[in-house]
């Protein structure tokens, strides 16, 4: 389960990689009141995550971490706070690719700790908040179960705030997903990707607001197809995201097996 964990989380930084490019370039967006720093913030922390791994060295990514835990002064801090938490899971992410557990789960935590401590918090807030307790669970051990409950809870109250959130669909089909079937997993998760597909994956032209979640949700998608042993749809919805997505190296690397099924 652990492991699988790991290739799920490397699979979705690959989206992470290509993505941004392809959805900036279908909605641009503008915000004239925005502040420089948040503007294109997720494809600057996925672009100082690429860096990190290349040069071997966090210390673009941890920057880009200090710059945002400073941004007081921002006009919207309320979402430099959200992308703080952001890049600290991308922290985590690195130290796990480096096999560096101890740093990953400290990593983690900080993640969590900013957004629990955030007060008046969105949809969006509560969805990235239970992706990252889902992500942490693989480090905490006994204490999986209290997070576990504690994640759903967090990933209603996101649908409760916003019915329409793509991220709080994909979340929530992800944990059914990796829940065992023998503890009820993997009954929601088609419903709920087919939800999230048909979502846009930013509903508002303004730079700052995340984007994350379609790609995966094609992913995932059809990965819960082959599980199935329903190749035919899941080579549909693998023509559908590649439409859209025509760049993104985690939809490529189905091409190959899915020729096969």
């Amino acid at each position: 389960m652990k492991s699988y964990l790991f290739l799920f989380i490397w699979g979705m930084v690959l989206s992470g990689w290509t993505v941004s490019n392809e959805l900036s370039q279908q909605n641009p967006g503008s915000d004239t009141n925005g502040d420089s720093l948040l503007n294109g913030i997720q494809q600057k922390i996925q672009t100082a995550f690429r860096l990190s791994i290349r040069t071997d060295n966090p210390q673009s990514l941890r920057a880009l971490y200090r710059e945002l835990e400073t941004a007081k002064y921002v006009k919207r801090y309320d979402w430099a706070l959200y992308w703080q938490s952001y890049s600290a899971l991308y922290l985590s992410i690195y130290y796990l690719k480096k096999g560096d557990r101890k740093s990953a789960t400290r990593e983690t935590q900080k993640a969590i700790r900013i957004l629990k401590q955030k007060t008046a918090k969105n949809s969006e807030d509560y969805a990235l908040l239970a992706w990252i307790q889902g992500i942490s669970m693989s480090f905490q051990g006994a204490k999986a179960m209290f997070i576990a409950r504690e994640m759903h809870q967090n990933i209603r109250q996101a649908l409760r705030l916003d019915s329409t959130n793509i991220r709080a669909y994909y979340v929530y089909a992800s944990t059914d997903y990796h829940t065992p079937e023998k503890y009820g997993g993997g009954r929601k998760c088609e419903k709920l990707l087919l939800k999230a597909i048909s979502l846009p994956a930013r509903k508002e032209r303004k730079p700052y607001l995340p984007s994350w979640g379609k790609v995966e949700s094609y992913d995932l998608l059809i990965r819960c197809y082959l599980r199935k042993q329903q190749p035919a749809l899941a080579r549909k919805y693998y023509n559908e995201a590649i439409q859209q997505f025509p760049r993104n190296k985690m939809l490529h690397t189905w091409a190959e097996k899915l020729s096969m099924e």
